[in-house]
């Protein structure tokens, strides 16, 4: 059986927003990667910025809201 060539994967805004918001929720690759129809190492190929970004920031979303005093609280004496 011959193997047919696929076009070559071309990222678009869409997809690398789409990326980005998915990698910052923590689905794995290989699902994002199914999300874009593309393979997962396509993924990482196209779109490592993307999903170092979107971890990136969701991780500092985190740290943000553990740091960051809750309102109403007062210091202790």
């Amino acid at each position: 059986m011959p193997i047919i060539p696929q076009k070559a994967h071309k990222p678009t805004d869409e997809s690398r927003r789409m990326v980005e918001s998915t990698s910052g929720l923590g689905l794995p690759h290989e699902q994002i990667a199914i999300l874009v129809g593309i393979d997962d190492k396509t993924l990482r190929k196209y779109y490592r910025t993307e999903l170092d970004l979107g971890k990136a920031k969701a991780n500092g979303q985190i740290a943000k809201r553990c740091l960051v005093k809750p309102q109403g609280a007062t210091r202790p004496p």
